[in-house]
């Protein structure tokens, strides 16, 4: 299976040697643009990634210093270079081109989590004589030009643990260290350099509470930066779990991918021929269950990591189809425990008061299903279409809901 999901977590300075969870990555949408915002290849040349714990920020963070930083090669360096170029370049021949149009070597900078002294610690990273946070970028770039470097990357994992302290403390001398930070790295050409901080929450998340000293140079910091959310719901993570599961059942009719997409669902995805074929690989979840696993996982867990340990679970135990009640049960306990702005923890209370009541399976399963179908992609409660709830819940076998939905009862709770 080797995929990120199944991978521990990722400290982008100690696993720089890990060959084996180099050779885990597969593209996607998402971890391309993290790549490309490392390389210096999207608009800005600051960039936020947010996203939740688990998603493969700091793995695609890694692959892309990999790829910008091949000094010192060993023939295995080489063949994992080549085994990452074979991968990237059919979906970002881009990318690829970059690296290999590069003569001149790069310099990689890595943060990590919070700094007391951001002057101190750049100046460590780089090797350059201590002095003040200008002074020290003025020796970076200096030593750039010595050394012929043509792009310097600084990579900030874990950034919202800086910025928590900042605010906890109440320092604001420390926001306005990342202002300059900020303007140094967007105004240099020669050599290109980018600035990309990783972290879980948005930025309100960690600054909503600071001075208005500290908002009004956040204000100033945050309109150098582009921001990426970090959340994968499309046809390539829906493809990865179809290549981890991987069943070998009839394909669904044309018919039956109309009535899945009447229903919402699958709504982007537009080839049949791929649909079908996911759906088919993906028993036995039921269609209504793989689309709301990548956002369930997302919202309340640990994203990609807790999504794939579901699916660890359903390969071997589930002869019968997983719905969307199997999600909740599975994730009723990280529901309950999000208790964040937007979390989910009102959603469960409500629908664990609805369970309360209840006599029958039926019951149970609409409600718990109910209860997933109305949080949103963002975890906001929906208005849920009656016939999106109707066809979740009519899927009794996974080729019959494909094929023949039943008739089904909706009763009133």
């Amino acid at each position: 299976m080797g995929y990120t999901h199944f991978l521990p977590s990722i400290h982008i300075e100690d696993d720089r040697q890990r060959s084996d969870i180099i050779t885990a990555y597969r593209p996607t949408h998402k971890t391309l643009q993290v790549i490309r915002a490392i390389c210096g290849l999207k608009r800005s040349t600051a960039t936020h990634i947010v996203g939740p714990y688990g998603s493969g920020k700091s793995l695609a963070a890694l692959i892309g210093i990999t790829l910008i930083s091949p000094e010192n090669i060993t023939p295995e360096k080489a063949s994992l270079l080549h085994t990452l170029h074979q991968r990237i370049d059919p979906i970002a021949p881009d990318l690829i081109a970059d690296q290999l149009n590069k003569i001149n070597p790069s310099q990689i900078v890595l943060l990590h989590g919070s700094y007391d002294n951001l002057a101190a610690t750049l100046a460590e990273c780089a090797n350059v004589p201590l002095g003040s946070l200008k002074q020290v970028l003025a020796e970076i770039l200096k030593q750039a030009h010595t050394h012929n470097i043509a792009r310097i990357a600084i990579v900030w994992d874990e950034f919202g643990q800086h910025l928590e302290t900042l605010a906890r403390k109440d320092r604001s001398e420390g926001f306005f260290d990342l202002q300059t930070l900020a303007e140094w790295v967007v105004r240099q050409s020669n050599p290109r350099v980018t600035l990309t901080t990783l972290m879980h929450h948005g930025i309100h998340h960690y600054t909503q509470c600071i001075s208005q000293v500290a908002q009004s140079s956040w204000k100033k910091i945050e309109g150098r930066f582009d921001t990426f959310t970090f959340f994968d719901d499309t046809v390539e993570m829906l493809e990865m779990i179809a290549e981890t599961l991987n069943a070998s059942d009839i394909k669904p009719s044309d018919a039956a991918l109309a009535r899945a997409r009447s229903a919402g669902f699958f709504t982007h995805i537009l080839d049949n021929t791929q649909l079908a074929s996911i759906l088919a690989r993906t028993t036995p979840l039921t269609p209504a269950a793989l689309q709301t696993l990548p956002c369930i996982a997302s919202h309340v867990a640990q994203a990609e990591r807790t999504l794939f340990q579901f699916l660890s679970t359903i390969t071997t135990k589930h002869d019968t189809p997983v719905g969307v009640d199997t999600l909740y049960d599975y994730f009723a306990p990280a529901m309950r425990a999000d208790r964040g702005t937007g979390g989910a923890y009102r959603c469960f209370i409500e629908a664990e008061t609805a369970l309360s009541y209840t006599k029958t399976d039926l019951e149970r399963q609409i409600i718990k299903t109910i209860a997933l179908l109305k949080l949103g992609r963002h975890a906001e409660q929906v208005q849920l279409p009656l016939a999106r709830l109707i066809y979740a819940l009519s899927e009794n076998t996974h080729q019959k809901a494909l094929n023949y939905p039943p008739p089904i009862h909706i009763i009133t709770i």
